[in-house]
């Protein structure tokens, strides 16, 4: 199975980078899944819990 993590340029290059952005913003920062239940979406909030950051799901 394939996930692909992708970001604007100003993120910068790193996942680090971007996960470092998402917990200095809480709920700021928007993701998109392929809807309730997905694969996607449970990777995505598995990011959020890991990461320490609080992503805001864009329905």
């Amino acid at each position: 199975m394939l996930f692909v993590f992708d970001r604007g340029p100003s993120v910068g290059a790193a996942k680090k980078e971007f996960i470092a952005l998402a917990k200095a913003r809480p709920g700021e920062l928007n993701f998109g899944t392929a809807g309730e239940g997905s694969s996607t979406l449970r990777i995505a909030e598995l990011l959020n819990v890991v990461a320490g950051a609080a992503g805001i799901r864009a329905k």
